[in-house]
């Protein structure tokens, strides 16, 4: 979709915040609204108004890991899903005191 919606500058590529966003309401319905709203804070949390791929793909990066790990689908983690969602990012079983950690930065 991206790829679609974008401009090449320079060898990177570029697309507009409000036109990315248009894209996202057309393709992700079936997400809560709430949630795609965060979505799109988190896409334009810098203030640019042009989002490079490179900044798309890591903040959905993040964005469908947290989504894949809200088993309740509540918007939340609980201690269970932040370790899974660990597990998936490192590749590995992290240790309790990685997870105690993380989970005081989160708060």
């Amino acid at each position: 979709m991206f790829m679609e919606i974008s401009v090449e500058y320079f060898g990177k590529r570029y697309v507009e915040i409000d036109r990315l966003v248009a894209a996202l309401e057309a393709n992700l319905q079936m997400i809560d609204a709430d949630c795609r709203q965060k979505l799109y804070f988190l896409l334009s949390d810098n203030g640019d108004e042009i989002i490079e791929k490179t900044m798309f793909e890591k903040v959905m990066g993040v964005w469908s890991t947290f989504s894949a790990n809200d088993i309740n689908n509540d918007n939340e983690l609980d201690v269970n899903e932040i370790k899974m969602m660990w597990w998936l990012l490192d590749g590995k079983r992290p240790i309790n005191s990685k997870l105690e950690r993380e989970i005081k930065i989160m708060d």
